[in-house]
């Protein structure tokens, strides 16, 4: 790569994007498929825009002789419900006029038609774009970084001021003005600066003197983030340095869950501190930096936690609240399985009376297929339940008995009486927010957090300590 090749955005180039009118001219595209023995290639002129729902599209306008619209990637023999073959997928890149090169890659076929000329145009759908560039090494830029636009609007918890100075006439009026909307801390070795802008518009940064950022950073900021914030965050622009290689990458916008019933463990903006009575978010900090510590290092795209919490994210957005509350039970097992593995084992008592039952069903002599259940029974006996690791959490004063009763009767309601229980509204409405505390008590006791949460258990949501 050239030293000094951009991958920089302008701020019009961001405005536009932020609209859905962003467009940029391509002297060079090229769509090419993966078929190692006969690619279908297309190549020429074109440009990539994003249409008015802020989707990316692409327009190749291919030349030359290798281009063939007879030609088809896809295998003949491929079956209904088959997966597509990596071979029927093509790869794009595109170089603009500014010198940029945007990449993406395993596209579906796409569109071709044929003009009256005879000329091909080819066009589709791209879901993320992008494009890697170099800093002069004459520029001073140690450490590393990472940015993030989101164009959504939400709240956010602030501690820091934007100052805004205005000038009229040459100086002859000159004004200030400054709104609360930057959240800044420090957390796990790294600088957090979230703004709130006006238009719907957050920008997240995060720098580090270290060189490199662990392995699925830019995916760990956002799930901490979605946490503590109790929102669906989905970004549109990403931008990361590493000392001085850049990256860039651009996204069509993804449907927003807009009826989401999940709510944030703590309020989403500042709190009132009872001591000083002035604007803390030391709570929101705190649930910040546990969270992201407990998952920053893991080497996989999903940390089992997140998987958990965005399962009930968008089980929420769901027409029924009955999905809500199956999938929200049923989280709350897998989440005990995943971080309470050692949780509600047998004793070594219990342990010797079920080894005992197996050596004495060993010997019965009645029917094999009845043995067989019988001796599978026993040996779950060997393995802790749902229950039993709950019933190990109240001990320790992870979670309530309270908690651990009302998931028993939503898990058995929505299990095996969905849509047609026989709690009435209130009462189901009532454990089921009782259910979600204890979700987050269960998150909270996980990653070590201790602090202030919000109970939607009692009326009126107040604050209170975790734990007890």
């Amino acid at each position: 790569m050239a030293s000094g090749k951009s991958s920089e955005l302008s701020a019009q180039e961001i405005d536009s994007l932020q609209h859905g009118t962003w467009e940029i001219d391509c002297p060079r595209m090229t769509l090419k498929s993966r078929d190692i023995k006969k690619p279908i290639i297309y190549s020429g002129a074109g440009y990539i825009k994003q249409t008015d729902a802020r989707q990316f599209t692409f327009k190749i306008f291919p030349h030359g002789q290798e281009q063939s619209s007879n030609q088809n990637p896809w295998d003949d023999s491929l079956q209904a419900g088959e997966l597509i073959p990596d071979h029927a997928y093509y790869d794009f890149t595109a170089t603009d006029y500014k010198g940029r090169e945007w990449v993406s890659e395993r596209l579906l076929e796409p569109d071709t038609n044929r003009c009256v000329t005879g000329d091909i145009i080819v066009e589709g759908k791209l879901a993320e774009i992008s494009c890697e560039g170099q800093i002069p090494h004459n520029v001073k830029c140690n450490g590393s970084s990472l940015d993030f636009q989101v164009f959504d609007n939400f709240e956010i918890p602030c501690n820091e001021r934007t100052l805004k100075k205005k000038s009229v006439a040459g100086g002859a009026q000159k004004s200030m003005s400054g709104s609360l909307n930057v959240w800044k801390f420090r957390c796990c070795g790294f600088d957090f600066l979230i703004v709130k802008e006006d238009g719907d518009l957050l920008k997240v940064h995060v720098s580090t003197d270290s060189q490199s950022l662990p392995d699925y950073f830019a995916e760990r900021v956002i799930e901490t983030l979605q946490f503590v914030l109790g929102h669906p965050i989905t970004w549109e622009i990403q931008y990361s340095r590493l000392n001085h290689s850049t990256k860039c990458i651009l996204r069509s916008q993804r449907l927003r869950r807009t009826n989401a019933r999940f709510r944030p463990p703590l309020p989403p903006q500042w709190l009132i501190s009872s001591k000083t009575n002035k604007i803390t978010i030391i709570h929101h900090r705190n649930l910040f930096e546990r969270y992201l510590k407990h998952v920053v290092n893991h080497g996989q795209p999903r940390h089992p936690l997140w998987a958990q919490l965005n399962a009930v994210y968008e089980a929420s957005d769901a027409m029924f609240i009955d999905a809500h509350a199956l999938t929200l039970t049923v989280a709350i097992e897998s989440l005990l399985s995943s971080e309470f593995p050692n949780h509600g084992k047998p004793s070594k008592k219990e342990l010797k009376a079920i080894q005992a039952a197996k050596e004495y069903f060993e010997n019965w002599e009645g029917d094999i297929g009845t043995k067989n259940r019988v001796k599978g029974s026993i040996d779950s006996l060997s393995q802790p339940r749902a229950g039993d690791k709950m019933k190990a959490l109240v001990k320790v004063n992870a979670i309530t008995k309270k908690q651990w009763k009302a998931w028993q009767i939503i898990r058995n309601a929505s299990a095996h009486a969905y849509q047609n229980n026989n709690l009435t509204r209130q009462k189901f409405i009532n454990l089921l927010a009782e259910v979600e505390v204890l979700f987050y008590h269960l998150v909270f006791h996980t990653i070590g957090y201790k602090g202030k949460y919000m109970d939607y258990s009692s009326l009126g949501w107040p604050l209170k300590q975790y734990p007890s």
